[in-house]
């Protein structure tokens, strides 16, 4: 099972992009927007106290959803800005990712900022271990490590190579290493060059 997650702020394409993988990858949207969407054109608003209670209530709706599928072990697809309010989603989400991986493993996320402002984040799962001589290869569309394993998961090999693409987009440096627990994944976004590609 894997979420694939779509964000960005509003207007930026994330619905564009999210539909793109969808049709690539033949997976399933949840999206808040559309959620909302529906909500206002079937359920209506006559204040803005009851437009914000409709928003909040197609995120809870939206992470119901994905808890849903990751219950019955369905990929997915994510869509939704993630601001400050849907922290307690995004809490709940890793719970899951947490709750449905093998057993004895562990998933670790971390994200710093040094004094430029460019921000790496970090995730190390335990337990698992990659043949050094595929680490290279990962990156590659369609590439496997295990063509069994991914079968039997619902792989197809191209979750590393559309977050390669995703990150090059955003001058992004990034790489994957054997620990001595497990698998880190890192990617570090270098401030200056985000405002620039953003003007």
């Amino acid at each position: 099972m894997y979420c694939i997650l779509v964000t960005g702020i509003p207007a930026a394409g994330k619905s564009t992009m999210a539909e793109a993988i969808s049709e690539r990858l033949k997976l399933p949207v949840i999206s808040k927007d559309t959620i909302k969407e529906l909500l206002f054109d079937h359920v209506g608003f006559q204040s803005r106290a009851e437009k914000v209670n409709l928003g909040i209530a197609s995120m809870e709706i939206m992470y119901y959803a994905a808890g849903q599928l990751m219950k019955a072990g369905q990929p997915f697809i994510l869509e939704n800005n993630f601001e400050y309010s849907s922290e307690h989603g995004i809490k709940n989400l890793l719970e899951n990712a947490v709750k449905y991986s093998p057993v004895r493993g562990s998933i670790a996320i971390s994200m710093s900022q040094d004094r430029n402002a460019d921000i790496t984040f970090e995730i190390e799962n335990t337990g698992v271990v990659i043949p050094n001589d595929s680490l290279p290869r990962l990156f590659e569309p369609f590439y496997r490590v295990d063509a069994s394993r991914s079968r039997e998961n619902g792989g197809n090999g191209l979750g590393m190579y559309i977050i390669k693409t995703l990150l090059e987009s955003h001058y992004a440096s990034y790489g994957i290493c054997n620990t001595d627990k497990g698998v880190k994944f890192q990617f570090c976004l270098i401030a200056s060059k985000i405002h620039r590609k953003s003007i």
